[in-house]
């Protein structure tokens, strides 16, 4: 089942729905690689072969902090997650042709190091998401939808932490405005037309909506 919400934090009611199974081949693999295994120079491959894979394949990265092989080191792990809709041979024929890197190594990405060298640093725990687009995402009109980064776009970036405290607020327009055109871009003010109209009252809120 497919259910289009634009946020976690808003409310879906869903009052019936119908089941279709169908049969798919071996759909899923994970592959992991540490700074040490030349993890820097994998995610910058990925990030620019990703989108462009066909359909039936999706490959989405994390990098999370975790203990190195030397007593009280820190590292960053990679970790490839892959569906695919296709069969096991096409599926390696393609990535060796297109992303050979994930056992093959070719350059360095420097800025992509001082990503790595954060996260260790910080004291909570952090980790980063990476998930491509391309593919269907990009078939989609930016206005379509409220969320607008389509074509043209590598991928999304989520950052994870914990700062120990609550830090929900309530939000002014122009507030709302500082991260709400960055996200949502064009579609920003139609947005707050329709959540001004729909809901006055401000029922549904969050830090993602705007008033």
């Amino acid at each position: 089942m497919s259910l289009h919400v634009n946020s976690t934090a808003h409310v879906l009611l869903v009052l019936a729905y119908k089941i279709k199974l169908v049969e798919v081949p071996e759909t899923v693999f994970r592959v992991t690689q540490t700074l040490e295994q030349n993890a820097t120079e994998v995610v910058h491959r990925w990030q620019h072969v990703a989108p462009e894979l066909p359909e039936e394949i999706f490959i989405r990265t994390t990098m999370e902090v975790v203990n190195g092989t030397v007593s009280s080191q820190k590292t960053v792990r990679a970790t490839f997650l892959a569906l695919f809709l296709v069969d096991a041979s096409t599926l390696l024929s393609i990535l060796n042709r297109r992303l050979p890197e994930l056992s093959l190594i070719t350059f360095l990405n420097r800025f992509q190091e001082s990503i790595w060298r954060k996260m260790i640093e910080l004291e909570t725990p952090a980790a980063i998401a990476f998930n491509p687009y391309g593919g269907m995402m990009a078939k989609i009109s930016p206005t379509a939808t409220p969320f607008p980064y389509r074509a043209g776009n590598l991928c999304k970036i989520q950052y994870v932490t914990d700062w120990g405290e609550d830090r929900l607020t309530k939000r002014s327009y122009v507030e709302g405005k500082r991260y709400g055109e960055k996200y949502f871009a064009g579609n920003f003010e139609r947005l707050v037309e329709i959540k001004t109209r729909v809901d006055s009252g401000n029922f549904f809120r969050n830090e993602i909506v705007f008033l």
